[in-house]
């Protein structure tokens, strides 16, 4: 009986401890719900919050720059002498001398080259002596006619022959003048047709001059650009042989007329005499028709347009994370790579300026750039030391 007992109580002690332990491990799994209920509304923000980190567009900005600005109106045209003449022999003859080669720089009257001019010389001296026997002539009928020996009609007609034969010299002269061709202007030979032995036709240039003191350019511009120029206005110019080289100018006259066909006016520009400048050479040329200087800067690159719009993204930093801000601008003058803006801009913004086209007002962007925030030195100093103990 008593070792019944004994069995019975011991059951009982066991099923105590099995409810104890039941209960124990109930309570432990609601204070781990609890728990877990308490943590989960700031690891869903987290989770949030790291989900939109790798949701962020990487992107790329650039400041914003303060400087001056131009606007240029642009042409492209052929340098040439404003003076250059085709010198031609002006009688047929052959070609006993050439005195100027390519290059040579020629004085004003300086021979270029010689004709044969033996037949010419020999009939200026049969003129010339022909006066001078009609001059002696007259000397001694002037004295028979004051001494009424000869009549007053014999003195005319010797003088009306003193006066062919003094035509006949100036023609002999004149004659004798061609055979030499000479430079009619200080310049450079920039053609040389004559060859010594070859015969010389009035009919074919001889040589080719230029004055490279004076050299101008002709250029092409839109009608509807024609309000910007004026005369005096100044033009740089960068020849296609040199250009990093530039060359000022300034625009000498414009054209009446607009060209019908190809709906440009044609302007002249003077060039400012250098040696590098070279009749025949192509070059490219800016017209200043604007300019400001100072004026808040941005790449070109970094603007969109919308209906007509332009517009860029600039980066804000919005609860610890940075953003794309869309802000409507107003181009102005452009200077390269760089275009004038105006609107609600600081010159200290960051601009995007790669990878702005799929944006949209409030996208979240990534870039290597740190934004400047707000905190106190004891922020500052864990960012830079980390956590203190």
């Amino acid at each position: 009986m008593g070792k019944t007992f004994g069995i019975i109580d011991m059951h009982q002690k066991t099923k105590i401890l099995i409810f104890k332990g039941l209960l124990c491990s109930v309570c432990f799994a609601l204070a781990v719900q609890l728990s877990g209920c308490k943590e989960a509304p700031a690891q869903k923000a987290k989770n949030e919050k790291q989900k939109k980190g790798s949701d962020a567009v990487y992107v790329e900005t650039s400041a914003l720059q303060q400087g001056p600005v131009s606007a240029y109106l642009q042409a492209s045209g052929v340098i040439s002498a404003k003076r250059e003449v085709t010198l031609m022999s002006q009688r047929a003859g052959r070609i006993v001398r050439v005195s100027a080669e390519e290059g040579d720089v020629v004085k004003n009257g300086q021979s270029l080259g010689q004709l044969d001019n033996e037949r010419e010389t020999i009939l200026l001296r049969r003129a010339t002596l022909q006066l001078e026997r009609l001059t002696k002539e007259k000397s001694r009928v002037q004295k028979l006619v004051a001494e009424k020996i000869q009549s007053e009609e014999t003195l005319e007609n010797l003088n009306y022959s003193m006066e062919e034969a003094t035509l006949a010299v100036n023609e002999a002269k004149k004659n004798l003048r061609e055979t030499q061709l000479r430079a009619p202007f200080t310049g450079v030979v920039v053609k040389r047709h004559w060859e010594t032995g070859a015969t010389a036709n009035p009919a074919a240039p001889a040589f080719v001059l230029s004055d490279f003191s004076r050299l101008e350019v002709r250029l092409g511009i839109p009608e509807d650009r024609l309000a910007n120029v004026e005369k005096a206005q100044r033009v740089e110019v960068y020849p296609l042989a040199a250009p990093s080289k530039t060359f000022t100018g300034e625009i000498l006259r414009i054209h009446p007329a607009v060209n019908p066909q190809s709906g440009t006016v044609e302007i002249v520009v003077a060039l400012k005499p250098d040696a590098f400048l070279k009749p025949g050479m192509f070059i490219r040329a800016r017209i200043h028709t604007d300019h400001k200087a100072q004026a808040t800067l941005a790449p070109k690159k970094s603007l969109l347009y919308e209906d007509d719009r332009a517009y860029l993204f600039r980066l804000i930093k919005k609860d610890d994370a940075m953003q794309a801000e869309k802000l409507y601008v107003q181009p102005g003058l452009s200077n390269g790579d760089m275009v004038e803006i105006s609107g609600d801009i600081n010159t200290s913004d960051q601009i995007i300026v790669q990878g702005q086209s799929g944006l949209k007002n409030g996208t979240a962007v990534k870039t290597t750039m740190t934004l400047p925030v707000e905190d106190s030195n004891d922020k500052r100093e864990k960012r830079r030391y980390g956590k203190r103990k």
